[in-house]
Parts: C-alpha cells; structure tokens; sequence
C-alpha cells in the first residue's frame, strides 16, 4: 500500500504524537516541497558522501516568514545526490520524519531523513519551477532516484499547487534578519578559545578569486559582498575558537592578499569590483567539498564558518561541519552597491559617525574624487597618470628602526620636503627625544579604535615601474656600457700619463661614482633645476611606486639610490 501524500506540517505532527514503539514504516510519509536552500555534497567520515536540503511548503508559512524542515540525505555516489536548485520542487516517497534536541536546549526539531540504497525505499523526484501559464500536466521531473511510477493526478494537482510558492522563491531573495547571516562588514575579531559553543556564522558572497596554488595543503577562496572589512590592529593574532583542536594545530595560518593581476593557480574574475574588501576563505585540503568548488563570479551562502585573525586581517574559515550552497544576491544589493560608488564611498569605516574625527589630514586636491587602493594598482598597471585622492590608513613602515630613517641618500624636494610627521628633519641617531616624538606620532596613525582606526586623507602619484626582465636587461646593458667606458676611459687617462710630464691624480673619480656623487648630492655651483633634471633622466629607465602628500599637512619624500637606476619613494603625513 502506497504511503499517503501529505503536507510537511500534517507529517510532523503526526510523527510527533506517535508513541514511543512506533516502527520505520509509521514514520515514513509522501511529501511535496519546494527547496529553500541546498548545501553541496561533502564526505562523511566513512565512505558515504552526504547533503542537506532546507524545505518548506504552504503548510509552514507564518507571520514570521517561512519555516523551513532539514532533509538529509546520505548516499554512496555524489551523482545520486539530490543536488538541486533554489526554488525547485521535490517529491520525497518513503522519507522518515525524525525528531532531534538541539546542544543549545530548547523544543526538538524535526528533520527527514533518506538513504540512498537499494534496500532502503526511500526515493525522490526534482521539478524545475514552471513558466507562468504551462500546464501542470506537462510537469516532468529532470531528476529521479528510486522511482518507477511518475506522474497522476495527485502530483499534477500538489505541483500545480507548488508553483506559486517555487517561483517566489526562486526569485532574488529579500532582506533577511537571520541572526546568523553576517555581510563582512559585521564581522569583528574572534574572542579568546572557549569550551562554549561559538555563535553560527553565515554569509552571503561573491566568489572574486580561488587560489589553488597550495591545493595539496588549502584552497583559498577571495569573497565579496560590496561592504568593507572591520579594521584591526596589524599585530592582532587570534585563532578561531569553533576549530580549536585537530584542525587548528595541522593549520598555519598566515596572511593571504587578492592578486589583482593573472597569476599561474589563481582564477579571477574579468573584472575586479573597485571598492568592497576581499575577505579569503581558507579551505583546508580535507575540507574541500567534495561535489567541487564554486564557480568564479557566482554567489555562494557560507554556513557554519568560523573566523581566524591573521596580523590584522580578518579570515573566514572552512571546518569540517561547514556548507556551501548557491544563492543569490540580496534584492536591496544593486541599490546599495550603486549608492556607494556614486557617493565616492571607497572606505565605510571612516564615514560611519566619526568621519571628522577619524581623519587626521585634509587634502587639497579636493577636485579629485576619492578612489580606493584596489584602482590606484589597476591603473598604475594600465599606466595611467596620477594623482589619486585616497583615504588610506598607516598600516606600517620601513625601516622598523626610526634611527635608520637618516642612513638613506635622500633628494628633498618642495614644502612638502621641510617637515616629516610635522617635525624638522634631525639627526635621529643622536636626538633620543626626537626618535620619541616620531614614534608616538607614527603609533597614533597606526592607532585602531572603537570606530575602525585612524584614516589620512592624502593624494598619491605612481610612477610606472618596468617589467622585472626588463630591470635586468637594463642593468646588464648597463653594467656593460660601463665597462666598455672604464677601458676607454683607462685608455684615455694612460695616454694623458705618458704625454703630460706632470700628471694630475687629484679629484680622480671613476665614471660611475661621478654620476652616483651627482644624483645624490648635486654641486653647490650647479643650479638646482639643472640637478632635478639630470636626476630625473638618469632615474627615467625604472623606478618604483612613489607617493607624494599633496594635502595642507606636510611630509617629506625619501629617495634611495642604488646602482643610479633603482629608486624607493616613500611618503608619510600627518
């Protein structure tokens, strides 16, 4: 005798109010649900692989919004997997109802449950939600499993019933108040290992990049949802308290960037989103889902993932009890994304309360309209021309050493040039309270609080660097051409010894220190414009990022020259 079909909230409730001797067979039912959400296959600690599947039909709908019931489904062949799509409708025959008591306390909840094997009855069939206007009786399934009679009237009528529902949910999702859902805004720092069960996490994102360059150890997945990252302290450690035994001692965590050009084992989207942090998500290689990666570009639902601090950068953590299922963007997503890009917002921290208080600069080139770190790279990669207005944050310096601040070679150039941090340049080597002063000021720019740190508001210019092979080209070319002028120069200074009777040795340099000597320290009786330019042509073959404060606090530009092409800019303000 076939089971009976019911409605999820009929099959609970009477599974519920069943005694205690109750056999499998009263508790087995015939349903048909629509699918919430459904998580990708993943291995058991045997040979099984397992899904879980959130289901919900018109029987379940409350003030509240829709409740859900979890199917899970265990199986030997991930292929036999009941993998479906937000918004399809399914049809469990033979599916236990079972009741199970949450670790946090509180009423049991119930959950169905099917074995994938011949010996069990258990079976399913998936529907795509149909067009507006198609005939119910046209309904076919796209999936089965265990299944030899399909189709009737009743399954036309409870289809037909279902559609509404699945097309409603197949549509992009509202807003959501799940306590559990955190955008990567909300996240903050882990607080110190306990024996308490941690807070679930979930996220909804955008998958920017995966990185399978270590693939033997972790995948990295790079995530978005157009919101920013809590700032932190840059020497902020603190391990994840939801994985704290087995899979946190075979870990090593460290910090992982977004590359944001192509790079071997790095997949990346076309296009990388201006603004918005790239948040990774660290997968070690055990708990890679076993059904495979997301696709670059799609948007996933992270559940049950913990976090990790890596010096400073928040990190989302992959565990073994962790899902990933596919979704959609929010409805209210498009709006919000537009409203930042249109209003420069390239920095929520900053503007959230305390945007005065929380910038310790003003910038002149206020024409400039504000841009993000992420775009000044893209387009120094494009060589295209700066200034670039950003609000930034200190994050570190070199060297470490603030005595060493006075052992480089430097060109000081400008207004810019008179003052470093709002101090005069001294001999830091000799002036204690003066390496104090400096300190205390580089600590308040590094200074991270309540509000998400401390924010300069400066202009930056790039210089384009050449490609690395081409650096070394040019040295060798270089290094060569020198040579060749020492033999001639060799040659020139023996025949002026044996002409002249009394030669003169005095001020003798060789040509490379000349032109070393004269970067560096231009003569007292050359114009100084003429020395800026003779700098400038012997530095154009290559050079680095230089960044230059264009704002009304002033600072200073610190040139380092190493072989006469090589040179290292680094610009502070305050």
């Amino acid at each position: 005798m076939p089971t009976p079909v019911e409605t999820l909230a009929h099959a609970i409730e009477r599974v519920r109010n069943l005694p205690s001797y109750s056999g499998y067979k009263d508790r087995e039912t015939h349903v048909f649900a629509v699918v919430y959400e459904c998580d990708q296959a993943r291995s058991t600690r045997g040979t099984d692989m397992v899904i879980t599947l959130s289901l919900l039909d018109d029987s379940l709908q409350s003030p509240v919004g829709p409740q859900v019931v979890e199917l899970i489904v265990f199986g030997p062949i991930t292929s036999d997997m009941p993998q479906a799509q937000r918004g399809d409708i399914i049809e469990l025959r033979h599916v236990l109802v079972q009741f199970w008591d949450p670790l946090a306390g509180g009423p049991s909840r119930p959950q169905l449950f099917g074995k994938l094997s011949r010996p069990h009855p258990f079976g399913y069939l998936l529907y795509k939600p149909a067009a507006p206007g198609a005939a119910a009786e046209a309904a076919q399934p796209y999936k089965t499993f265990n299944i030899s009679r399909i189709g009737g009237d009743l399954a036309t009528q409870k289809l037909a019933a279902l559609w509404p529902l699945a097309s409603e949910i197949a549509a992009p999702t509202k807003p959501t108040a799940s306590p559990y859902l955190h955008r990567i805004k909300d996240l903050d720092a882990p607080e110190e290992p306990s024996r308490e069960r941690p807070p679930c996490i979930d996220m909804r994102v955008q998958v920017l990049a995966i990185d399978t360059r270590n693939q033997e150890e972790e995948v990295v997945l790079f995530v978005w949802d157009a919101t920013d990252a809590r700032p932190l302290p840059a020497d902020l450690t603190m391990l994840p308290s939801i994985w704290r035994d087995v899979e946190l001692k075979a870990s090593r965590p460290r910090r992982h960037l977004l590359p944001l050009t192509a790079v071997p084992g790095v997949d990346i989207v076309a296009e990388l989103p201006p603004l918005g942090s790239a948040m990774p998500v660290i997968m070690q290689a055990g708990n890679v889902p076993g059904s495979g990666l997301p696709a670059v570009g799609s948007w996933v639902k992270l559940k049950v993932v913990g976090l990790l601090t890596v010096l400073g950068q928040l990190q989302v953590v992959f565990g073994p009890s962790s899902r990933i299922t596919d979704c959609q963007p929010s409805a209210n997503f498009a709006a919000f994304y537009k409203t930042r890009l249109n209003n420069d917002d390239t920095s929520e921290w900053p503007s959230d309360g305390a945007r005065d208080s929380n910038i310790v600069t003003s910038c002149s080139r206020r024409d400039l309209r504000h841009v993000t770190l992420r775009q000044v790279h893209q387009r120094a990669a494009q060589q295209q021309p700066g200034p670039f207005r950003v609000l930034l944050r200190l994050t570190g310096y070199l060297p470490r050493d603030l005595r060493q601040w006075c052992d480089l070679r430097a060109l000081l150039l400008g207004r810019e040039a008179t003052r470093l941090l709002g101090l005069p340049p001294t001999d830091l080597s000799r002036h204690a309270e003066d390496v104090q002063q400096l300190q205390q000021r580089l600590d308040a720019l590094s200074a991270v609080d309540q509000y998400g740190g401390t924010w300069m508001d400066v202009a930056i210019t790039p210089v384009y660097t050449l490609p690395v092979q081409q650096q070394q080209q040019q040295h060798q070319e270089g290094d060569k051409e020198q040579g060749q002028q020492q033999q001639l120069e060799g040659r020139h200074h023996q025949q002026q010894k044996e002409a002249d009777e009394q030669p003169s040795q005095e001020g003798h340099q060789q040509p490379g220190e000349e032109q070393q000597e004269a970067a560096a320290q231009p003569k007292q009786d050359q114009p100084r414009a003429a020395s800026e330019q003779q700098q400038q042509q012997q530095q154009q073959s290559s050079s680095n990022v230089v960044s230059s404060n264009q704002g009304s606090s002033s600072g200073t530009g610190l040139v380092k020259l190493r072989k006469w092409r090589r040179c290292w800019l680094q610009q502070a303000a305050c």
